[in-house]
C-alpha cells in the first residue's frame, strides 16, 4: 500500500484527557479591554480527547485553513476563485490543483521542502493537478523562535505577481491542522469546532490567533503585533497550561508576538527519544472447559486490543527533565482505566489507520487518518490497561539522566 515518511526520527507521546469543566464559564483571561470566557458546558461536554483537542480542536479558523489562505492570495493577484487548491491526496503527497486561470510557479525557496516541493522550485504548471515528490514534513510549522510559519511563494504567470501560502504568520500545530477548517470536517476529530480554546479566543479577539503545542510539550500562542498577550485571571486555568505568569512574550518577524508556557504541559509528557518497545497484543475475556469427550465449551466475552510499550524518560541531567511529569501523568491525569491517547510520531495529529481498515470509502491517507507502517504511525486512544506496572521512573545509575518505563495500553472503543 502507499506510504511516506516522516522526514525525521518519530518522537511520541502520551497524552490525558483535558477536563475543562472546572472553568466552565469562568473568564481564564484578559487579552487588553477583551475577556476570554470558556463555554457553560453541559452534560457530556468540556472533557477533550487531548490537550491539542481542547487547545485548537485539531483544526483552523475558517478563513485561516491553507485553500482559503491560497484562494485569497491567488484573487489578490488577479485570480478567479477557486482556480486553485490544495489538499492531502491518497497517498499522502501535497497536490496543487489548478482548474482554470492560466499558469503558475513554484518559486525557490528553502520552505518548499515543509510540503515536500523541491526547494529549487517548480514549474510552470499549467491547468490540472501537481503532486510534491517529497513527503510533508512533520512538527509545528514554524522556522524556530521569533521565526514565523514556513511558506511557499507561488507567482500567478500571467500578472508576475507573488503571494505566500500560508499567508499567516503565526505558528501552526502541523499541516494537517492547517488544512482543516474547525466546524467544517464533520468527523471525529471536528468536535470542538466553537468549544476549543482558540475558537473561542478567535471569536472574542480576532482570526489570527493560534494555539498549540511545540514539538517538545510546551503550550503556545501566537497572535498579531496589535493584539495582546493573554492576562492571566485564572491561576488554575494558567497553571494547567504550564504557564507561571512570569513569561514575557516575543515578537515573531516583525508582524507578531508568540508566548511560550515556561514548564511542558501537565498531563502530557513528549520524550526525546522514541519507544524502545512497542509490542502489539489481542487478550480474549472468556472462559473455557474440556469436556469429558476431549471437546471444549467455551463462552466468550470478547477480545480487546492494546500496546505494550517500553520507553526512556529523560531526567534532570538530560535536556529536559520529564520525570516527574511522566509520575504525575500517570497519578492525577491518566490513572489506571482511564483514556490517555498514544500519539507515535508528535507532530501528524491525524488519527492510525490499519491496512485491512482500508476500503474505497476509506483511503489510505486523509486529514483524519494514516497508515503509515500499517498503523505504527499515527494517533490511538487507548486506556491505561490496569495490568500495567506500577508508576515509577528508575535510573540506569547515579547520574538520573534517563528514566526506564513501561506502559500497557488498551485500544478504547473510539480507537484504531
Amino acid at each position: 500500500m502507499p506510504r511516506s515518511s516522516s522526514n525525521r526520527p518519530c518522537r511520541f507521546a502520551l497524552a490525558s484527557q483535558f477536563d475543562a469543566r472546572p472553568w466552565s464559564n469562568t473568564n481564564v483571561f484578559d487579552r487588553g479591554a477583551t475577556s476570554v470566557t470558556l463555554p457553560s458546558y453541559g452534560t457530556g461536554e468540556g472533557v477533550f480527547l487531548d490537550v491539542l483537542d481542547f487547545l485548537n480542536g485539531f483544526g483552523s479558523e475558517d478563513g485561516e485553513d491553507l485553500n482559503s489562505d491560497l484562494d485569497s492570495g491567488w484573487q489578490g493577484e488577479g485570480g478567479g476563485a477557486g482556480e486553485l487548491t490544495i489538499a492531502l491526496n491518497s497517498d499522502d503527497f501535497v497536490e496543487i490543483t489548478s482548474t482554470a486561470g492560466g499558469t503558475f510557479t513554484i518559486l525557490p525557496d528553502a520552505d518548499n521542502a515543509w510540503f515536500g516541493f523541491p526547494t529549487a522550485g517548480s514549474g510552470p504548471h499549467a491547468a490540472g493537478t501537481i503532486t510534491a515528490p517529497n513527503p510533508w514534513k512533520r512538527g509545528l510549522l514554524t522556522n524556530g523562535l521569533s521565526s514565523d510559519s514556513p511558506s511557499m511563494r507561488i507567482e500567478r504567470d500571467a500578472t508576475g505577481g507573488i503571494f505566500n501560502l500560508p499567508e499567516n504568520w503565526g505558528w501552526i500545530q502541523d499541516l494537517r491542522v492547517a488544512f482543516r477548517v474547525r466546524g467544517s470536517e464533520n468527523d471525529v476529530d471536528d468536535t470542538a469546532n466553537s468549544n476549543s480554546l482558540e475558537a473561542v479566543d478567535v471569536a472574542a479577539n480576532g482570526t489570527a490567533i493560534r494555539w498549540g503545542v511545540t514539538d517538545d510539550g510546551y503550550v503556545y500562542t501566537t497572535y498579531p503585533l496589535g493584539e495582546s498577550a493573554p492576562d492571566w485571571t485564572s491561576d488554575s486555568f494558567r497553571d494547567r497550561l504550564g504557564f507561571t505568569g512570569d513569561e514575557t512574550s516575543v515578537e515573531i518577524a516583525g508582524v507578531g508576538r508568540y508566548l511560550l508556557a515556561s514548564k511542558p504541559c501537565p498531563g502530557l509528557i513528549i520524550p526525546s527519544r522514541p519507544l524502545s518497545v512497542q509490542t502489539p497484543f489481542v487478550e480474549r475475556a472468556g472462559s473455557e472447559i474440556r469436556l469429558t469427550d476431549g471437546s471444549f465449551a467455551s463462552i466468550s466475552v470478547g477480545e480487546y486490543n492494546g500496546y505494550e510499550i517500553e520507553f526512556v524518560i529523560d531526567g534532570p541531567q538530560d535536556s529536559t527533565d520529564l520525570h516527574r511529569e511522566y509520575l504525575r501523568l500517570r497519578s492525577e491525569f491518566a490513572r489506571l482505566g482511564e483514556p490517555i491517547t498514544l500519539y507515535q510520531d508528535w507532530g501528524d495529529s491525524r488519527r492510525s489507520l490499519l491496512a485491512y481498515q482500508i476500503t474505497s470509502i476509506q483511503p489510505a491517507y486523509d486529514n483524519l487518518h494514516t497508515s503509515q507502517e500499517n498503523g505504527y504511525y499515527g494517533r490511538v486512544l487507548c486506556r491505561v490497561d490496569p495490568a500495567s506496572p506500577r508508576a515509577e521512573a528508575p535510573f540506569d545509575g547515579p547520574f538520573r539522566r534517563r528514566a526506564r518505563a513501561s506502559l500497557t495500553l488498551s485500544f478504547r472503543e473510539d480507537g484504531v
